[in-house]
């Protein structure tokens, strides 16, 4: 599936996007704000590609490869389903030379028009304290922070934002 905005294309992933998984996981933004994978190797990436990315698209059915609509892959977002929620949540992580650029807001706002997002009467989002820019994007697109909560039976902050 394919959803198009002004400047992107959003598009299901593939096992050809193994170097930018590879990259994206490896981006220094990515790692401060969301987590370190620890894979560092086109097989790891590969695997990962596979049993935490496409394994749970098939399972859900959504969530997205960001491209620039000249063909650079600069992004992911879509829904995750965590245990610790009562709904989905919707996560955007780009590669840092692509932030603050607008597209986080573009391809937010693409994807919650998008069929498999508005079935859903509320969604969550998630981010790290110390994460301001996120969270401004999550406000922008319409949610609403929460507060904060325990991430999953973890002992890490993070602040819940809802919409709808």
């Amino acid at each position: 599936m394919r959803i198009l905005s002004k400047n992107l294309v959003l598009r299901d992933f593939t096992m050809e996007d193994v170097s930018f998984v590879l990259e994206i996981l490896n981006d220094p933004t990515y790692l401060h704000y969301i987590h370190d994978k620890n894979v560092r190797t086109p097989g790891q990436a590969k695997v990962y590609l596979e049993e935490k990315v496409m394994a749970p698209i098939r399972e859900f059915g959504f969530g997205y490869h960001v491209i620039e609509k000249d063909g650079r892959p600069i992004g992911m977002c879509g829904l995750m389903k965590r245990p610790f929620l009562s709904e989905p949540d919707i996560g955007f992580a780009l590669l840092s030379g692509f932030q603050n650029q607008g597209y986080g807001y573009e391809s937010g706002t693409a994807y919650q028009m998008s069929r498999e997002v508005q079935r859903f009467d509320r969604l969550h989002a998630f981010t790290s304290l110390e994460n301001p820019g996120s969270q401004r994007l999550l406000l922008k697109l319409g949610f609403k922070n929460m507060g904060t909560i325990k991430y999953g039976d973890t002992e890490e902050d993070v602040l819940l934002f809802t919409r709808g």
